[in-house]
């Protein structure tokens, strides 16, 4: 039987569907849709289509179309905005025996809400960043200039580091912010930041691979340079995250270690970008998925790499004839 594999909204991931073609071997292909032509990481897989926009109402139907034409037996996306869709109909794909990598719908919702992100973190008594609505604000602001600290303004819904504000905390009062709900202001948090890429395994429902990483340099979007560590405070941490939803497949989780303390910043339930570093590491995340669709619990294995291991990532290309473009098959 072959394993076919799904990457919805591939965009400009090419190393990681590298990573899945070489693991999957002859076992399975990669598939790879995106609503453009132009998406480079469509043109490194077996098979590539474009497809509706995801807001529109043919895209299941379509991506659905693609897994039976294909015998696909498991997807995922690579946007924030997809997964909750993708969750909403599990059912669609699951009754029609493809696995979806990803979270429930309900955790869906509450990790693409930065600020439902934090009230859930905060009901469940989890470390993490203050989170404010700018209308809460200005309960606040006298402590905030006391404090003398900036703050953070950020889409509720954003992807990444796109659309972040760093403000003064007189600023959150100016009007245009303080009547965007749009916006989460976040207390500004001067320490480390870390990364923790995991793996909930489908057939378990229980953490089986985690990497772990302190971000030494950021850029729009991520982090570009990052280095391996092992914390069991850490992993303690993403315990507790791991109790309060309901995940399945890989997760990305930032952190920031303030005060001696880690606090949970963002949560990601998808492929993060920085996992390249912890494949380079040996960690291998399209084995476990090749195994959860082969029907095979993977065993609890984390810490199954080296501390002090640095990822400096750099630009890249690709270059195709405007005819081999054309002939994408749409879905």
């Amino acid at each position: 039987m072959s394993y076919n594999f799904l990457f919805c909204s591939s965009g400009r991931r090419n190393s990681l569907l590298e990573i899945f073609k070489n693991e999957f071997g002859r076992q399975g292909e990669i598939i790879a849709c995106d609503f453009s032509e132009y998406s480079p990481a469509m043109h490194t897989a077996h098979k590539r289509y474009t497809v509706p926009s995801i807001n529109d109402e043919r895209y299941i139907a379509t991506i659905l179309g693609i897994c039976m034409k294909n015998n696909v037996k498991g997807l995922t996306t690579l946007i924030d905005p997809e997964i909750e869709l993708l969750s909403k109909n599990q059912r669609i794909f699951q009754e029609n025996g493809i696995l979806v990598f990803g979270p429930s719908h309900e955790t869906a919702k509450v990790c693409y809400d930065k600020y439902s992100t934090y009230q859930h973190l905060e009901k469940n008594g989890i470390p993490c960043v203050k989170s404010y609505l700018p209308s809460e604000i200005r309960y606040k602001i006298e402590e905030f200039i006391s404090a003398g600290r900036p703050l953070f303004a950020k889409p509720r819904c954003g992807s990444g580091s796109v659309g972040i504000k760093k403000i003064a905390p007189h600023e959150a009062l100016e009007a245009e912010l303080y009547t965007d709900e749009g916006y989460v202001i976040q207390e500004y948090m001067s320490g480390e930041e870390y990364d923790a890429d995991i793996y909930i395994d489908m057939i378990s429902e229980e953490m089986v691979s985690v990497f772990c990483k302190k971000k030494l340099s950021m850029k729009i979007g991520g982090a570009d340079k990052t280095i391996s560590v092992k914390d069991e405070r850490l992993i303690s941490l993403v315990d507790q995250v791991l109790l309060a939803f309901d995940f399945a497949g890989p997760i990305d989780i930032d952190f920031f270690y303030q005060d001696g303390e880690y606090l949970v910043s963002e949560i990601n339930p998808r492929f993060g970008g920085g996992y390249l570093h912890a494949y380079g590491c040996g960690v291998s995340f399209p084995k476990l998925i090749l195994n959860n669709m082969m029907g095979k619990s993977n065993p609890r294995e984390l810490f199954q790499y080296e501390e002090n291991m640095v990822m400096m990532m750099y630009d890249s290309y690709l270059i195709k004839r405007l005819d081999e473009i054309n002939r994408v098959v749409k879905g």
